[in-house]
């Protein structure tokens, strides 16, 4: 095992990625083949707008706002609350890691982008050490000079001239 995520729903072997999650009422299990991903992403979605109309809400209150009464500002005060609370509410931070038959998508919470990117560098890492290994088989019995960059003698190994990513956990 390569990475495993802390709550167990994704996992990163030396051969696949494998998916396993639960999200109300229903279940999913993916698994693809490092050989067969095609591509990773992470995306960060936010909607700014909620902040918008909660800076809005709050001049609204603002202006309404009489010498006597505060209601108008308390109440825009408090409908802004609840603005600053949907756009927390609606943030996300997805991880998708896609083959040409299915993708695994991976909601990322309450984690950095700095650690997501160490996810993407780790499964990048595991997917060229797999080509690296099934490249080497074929070597072994090869002339020395028909060896590409990064080799020094027939069977270096899986992984030349690589290092494998700080997985900080």
């Amino acid at each position: 095992m390569v990475l495993e995520a802390d709550n167990k729903a994704l996992t990163i072997t030396t051969h696949r990625v494998r998916y396993s999650g639960r999200a109300g009422g229903s279940g999913r299990i993916a698994s693809i083949m490092l050989d067969a991903v095609t591509g990773c992403e992470v995306t960060h979605t936010t909607y700014r707008a909620w902040l918008m109309a909660a800076v809005l809400s709050v001049l609204v209150g603002f202006y309404l706002n009489s010498s006597r009464d505060s209601t108008p500002l308390t109440v825009g005060a408090l409908v802004a609350g609840l603005f600053v609370v949907a756009y927390l509410a609606t943030r996300r931070q997805v991880l998708r890691v896609a083959s040409a038959s299915t993708q695994i998508d991976v909601r990322l919470v309450g984690m950095s982008l700095e650690k997501a990117a160490e996810i993407v560098d780790t499964l990048e890492w595991a997917k060229n050490g797999r080509y690296w290994l099934r490249e080497t088989r074929h070597l072994v019995a090869a002339p020395v000079g028909s060896m590409p960059a990064g080799f020094s003698q027939p069977g270096a190994g899986p992984y030349p001239q690589q290092q494998a990513p700080s997985a900080s956990r």
